[in-house]
C-alpha cells in the first residue's frame, strides 16, 4: 500500500491517509476478511444562510490491525468549502502508547481547495512508522475510533442540501501493509443548509397555584409557544423539575403546536411541596427538526407555602375604599374658525384613583330627529330677543356639516380610530381609559385633550350675536375592584 501513496498525494482529491514508512519486501495484495468500515458523521442541519463552520468526523470500525488509512472527501464547492483537518486519536493514541518504537506521521502537508466549483480537496496522508527491520512494523490499533475531523464552511447564500462522501479509493493498510478496502456501504452524509423551516418550542406564562383545601400541594400551568415557521411534527411532553432535581416531579402532555402560535393553557397534576417553598422549572422535550433548544427551558419560579404556626391565632382584616376623582377639560374657545380643520388643545383633564377607569364623551347639541335627541355637531346658538338668556334657535336647527372630534392621550385607546379620536354623534362614546399603574402617585394622570372642528365652505355664516355651540358631557367611571 505504501507504494501507492505518492500517486494519492499528487492527486486533486481531499486525501486523509496513513501509510507505513517503507516496505522491505513486497507482499501480496490480499484483503483480509472481517470489518474494515469507515463512516462519516456530522450535523444534519446548518440553519444559516451566512457562511457557517461545521465539522465532518471520519470514524473507524475495524476487526484487523491498521498501520495506515486514506480517504478522499468529495463535495460541491459551490455549497461548502474545506478549510482544514485535525487528525483523530485512532493512530496517534496507539503511537503514543507504543512510543518511542512507533511514531505517527504525516506524509505531506495538507492542501485545501476553496474555489467555487471544486469537488474535493487534499491530499492528506498519515501513517505509523517504526518497530521492526527497516521500519516495517507489525502492530496497529483495532476496533473503533476517530480517524480525522475535517472542517468545512457553508457558502454564504446557499440554501439546500450538501452531500459529502468518501471517494472510491478510500482504504486501510493492515499490519502487513496490505490494502484493505472499506466494507461498509454507507459512505456519505447529507447536510441541509440554509434558512430551514423548523419548529421552535418554548414554555411561557409559567405559574404555580395551590390546591384548594391543601396548599402544600400545587399545580404548574403554562402555555407552549412555537416561535418557528413549521408546526411541531408530533405531540411531545414537558417535564417539570423541582429544586434542581434531574428527575422530573411530573410530566405534562404537549399537543402539536402550529407554526407561530401558542397552545392552550396546560396544567400539571398536583405536586407536593418539599418544604415551605419549591423552585420550579418547565422543560419541553425537543421535537424532531427542532435545532434551537436553548429556549426549551423556562426560568425558575417559586411556589411558597407557610404552614400556620401552633398557638393562639389572631385574624387581621382590612379593606381599601375606592378613591377616585376626575377633572374634565376646561371650556373651549375656537374663536373665529376658518375653512378646514380648526384645533384647540386643553391640558386640564386629570384622573386620580386606585382603580382602573374609563372616560366617555357625549355631544349634547339638540336634535329631536335622533334616537337620543342629541347631536354631535356644533349648532347655532345665541341671544334671542327679548329673552335674556342664550338658546338654540330651532325650526330648523342650523348646524355645521361635520361633527366635533375629540381625542385624548389616554393610556388605553378607546376608539377604533388609530389616533384615538372620536367623532361625536349624540351617543355615549368611549374616549379611552387607564389603570392606577399609569398614574404618577398622588398627582394622578394629567392628559391632553384635543378638540378638532372641520369647517366646509357650505357651513353658514352667522349674524352678529350668534355662534356655533355644543355642550359635551365628559364622564369618568371606575371599572371595578379585584
Amino acid at each position: 500500500m505504501f507504494g501507492k501513496f505518492p500517486k494519492k498525494i499528487l492527486g486533486v482529491l481531499l486525501g486523509l491517509a496513513v501509510v507505513a514508512a517503507s516496505v522491505a519486501t513486497a507482499l501480496p495484495a490480499m484483503a483480509q476478511s472481517g470489518t474494515w468500515a469507515m463512516t462519516l458523521s456530522g450535523p444534519s442541519q446548518v440553519n444559516s444562510t451566512t457562511a457557517t463552520s461545521f465539522d465532518i468526523t471520519i470514524s473507524a470500525n475495524i476487526s484487523g490491525q491498521a498501520r495506515n488509512w486514506q480517504a478522499n472527501l468529495n463535495y460541491n464547492g459551490s455549497q461548502v468549502t474545506c478549510t482544514g483537518v485535525t487528525e483523530g486519536l485512532f493512530l496517534s493514541a496507539y503511537a503514543t502508547a507504543h512510543a518511542p518504537g512507533i511514531a505517527d506521521a504525516l506524509v505531506t502537508s495538507p492542501t485545501f481547495s476553496t474555489a467555487s466549483g471544486s469537488t474535493s480537496s487534499g491530499p492528506f496522508s498519515y501513517y505509523l512508522q517504526g518497530t521492526g527491520t527497516n521500519n516495517t512494523a507489525t502492530g496497529g490499533p483495532t476496533g473503533t475510533g476517530t480517524l480525522a475531523v475535517v472542517h468545512f464552511t457553508s457558502v454564504a447564500g446557499f440554501n439546500g442540501s450538501a452531500t459529502i462522501s468518501l471517494s472510491s479509493d478510500a482504504e486501510y493498510g493492515d499490519q502487513l501493509s496490505i490494502d484493505q478496502p472499506i466494507t461498509n456501504t454507507d459512505k456519505s452524509i447529507t447536510v441541509t443548509i440554509g434558512n430551514l423551516p423548523q419548529p421552535d418550542l418554548t414554555p411561557i406564562n409559567v405559574t404555580t397555584s395551590g390546591v384548594t383545601g391543601n396548599l402544600s400541594n400545587y399545580t404548574v400551568s403554562f402555555n407552549v409557544q412555537n416561535l418557528g415557521n413549521l408546526a411541531s411534527p408530533v405531540a411531545t411532553t414537558a417535564n417539570i423539575y423541582v429544586d434542581g432535581s434531574t428527575t422530573a416531579a411530573t410530566t405534562v402532555n404537549v399537543p402539536v403546536v402550529a407554526a407561530n402560535s401558542t397552545s392552550d393553557l396546560l396544567t400539571s397534576s398536583p405536586i407536593t411541596i418539599s418544604g415551605i417553598s419549591d423552585s420550579v422549572v418547565v422543560q419541553i422535550v425537543p421535537v424532531s427538526g427542532e435545532t434551537n433548544t436553548s429556549n426549551n427551558t423556562s426560568t425558575p419560579i417559586t411556589y411558597v407555602y407557610q404552614a400556620p404556626p401552633t398557638g393562639n391565632l389572631v385574624t387581621v382584616d382590612g379593606s381599601i375604599g375606592l378613591a377616585f376623582s376626575f377633572t374634565p377639560p376646561s371650556a373651549v374657545q375656537f374663536g373665529t374658525m376658518h375653512i378646514g380643520n380648526n384645533q384647540v388643545q386643553d391640558t386640564h383633564m386629570n384622573v386620580t384613583g386606585n382603580e382602573s377607569w374609563q372616560i366617555t364623551v357625549q355631544g349634547l347639541a339638540p336634535d329631536p330627529t335622533m334616537t337620543t335627541g342629541y347631536d354631535g355637531r356644533m349648532t347655532k346658538y345665541g341671544i334671542v330677543t327679548p329673552a335674556p338668556t342664550a338658546s338654540y334657535p330651532s325650526n330648523p336647527y342650523v348646524r355645521l356639516t361635520n361633527p366635533l372630534q375629540i381625542g385624548a392621550n389616554t393610556p388605553i385607546v378607546g376608539s377604533s380610530v388609530s389616533d384615538g379620536a372620536v367623532s361625536l354623534d349624540g351617543t355615549i362614546q368611549n374616549l379611552g381609559g387607564g389603570t392606577p399603574a399609569t398614574q404618577s402617585g398622588a398627582a394622578g394622570l394629567t392628559m391632553t385633550t384635543t378638540f378638532t372642528q372641520n369647517v366646509t365652505s357650505s357651513d353658514a355664516y352667522l349674524a352678529t350675536g350668534f355662534d356655533y355651540h355644543i355642550v359635551v358631557n365628559f364622564a369618568c367611571t371606575a371599572t371595578g375592584g379585584i
